[in-house]
């Protein structure tokens, strides 16, 4: 096995503070094995953006923490490099952790630079107009939503909280009986396909935050996004897409529509908010186009 220079990016809140402990193990056990290993700690939102974006001379990159720190890596790593990221999964949602089939615990992540199994991800990039600058195109691997989920996560943002599986429940009742329901438009390559959703997932991937599955079409290296929309206004709705989503039929119920592209655009005539890879992101409009195995991901052997 040949030694590499590994980059380590530690979101020290994630996984309520196991990071901190579980960073040296890996980064003991990895120089242990004959890597050059760099340690690198988040302080504040954008550092791991930025520890990306100086990538040159790293082989690798590992990320400690949830969904939200993989974004910030994505969005980083200048276009077109080809520096792998493994990913410890500590994050409130997971989600890439699941699709993917990532274990926990820092061996599993030492296993994945051991294997070293790299999967070409297809990557979202999400365009506002006007936009000139390249640069300012953010990219996704997972998905964007809006609607009630992104209301939701808005909220509990402005408060500044830690975000777990119990308090966003808190937070959906909290929210779902003063919600107003935006009306978004969908239009996949160029098809407007529904005037008046209230809730709209555009995934790159089958599963979601939570137990929630929403695109269970989804494949993460097809080339093509997921769109699940759903028309239901009242609080009642709201209860009614969540219990089918958890439990896995939300295309099977009333008022969902299902369809498949590589350009999506989202808007809305009112206040709809944004979310996405499980963050707030402002609101609509917005355009997505999906850029085809273009991002390299560590896996199991398994999942090669």
């Amino acid at each position: 096995m040949p030694a590499r220079r590994i980059r380590v990016i530690l979101n020290p809140i994630s996984g309520a503070g196991r990071g901190r402990s579980y960073a040296p193990a890996v980064a003991s056990e990895l120089r242990r094995r004959g890597h050059f290993v760099d340690v690198l700690e988040t302080r504040r939102r954008g550092d791991a953006r930025r520890w990306a974006s100086e990538i040159a001379g790293w082989d690798a990159i590992v990320a400690i923490g949830g969904d939200g720190t993989v974004n910030e890596i994505v969005n980083g790593l200048p276009r077109g490099a080809e520096v792998p990221l493994a990913v410890l999964p500590l994050g409130t949602g997971n989600v890439l952790a699941k699709e993917l089939k990532l274990g926990r615990g820092p061996e599993a992540v030492c296993r994945l630079l051991d294997e070293w199994n790299v999967r070409w991800m297809d990557c979202g990039r999400i365009e506002r107009a006007p936009i000139a600058d390249e640069a300012k195109i953010e990219r996704f691997l997972m998905m964007v939503g809006t609607g009630f989920d992104a209301e939701i996560l808005h909220r509990h943002h402005e408060r500044r909280g830690r975000m777990t599986q119990f308090t966003y429940f808190i937070w959906g009742l909290l929210t779902v009986f003063d919600y107003e329901a935006p009306r978004i438009r969908v239009e996949v390559d160029g098809r407007v396909v529904e005037e008046k959703a209230t809730f709209v997932v555009a995934s790159n991937v089958r599963e979601y935050g939570g137990p929630f599955v929403f695109a269970p079409h989804a494949r993460h290296d097809d080339g093509i996004l997921d769109v699940m929309w759903f028309r239901g206004r009242f609080a009642r709705d709201v209860f009614r897409i969540l219990w089918a989503g958890m439990f896995r039929y939300a295309l099977e119920i009333g008022d969902t529509g299902y369809a498949t592209g590589r350009h999506v655009a989202l808007s809305s005539p009112d206040r709809a908010p944004l979310q996405v890879d499980g963050d707030p992101h402002g609101f609509l409009p917005i355009t997505i186009t999906v850029d085809r195995q273009c991002f390299p991901v560590l896996v199991p052997a398994a999942e090669a």
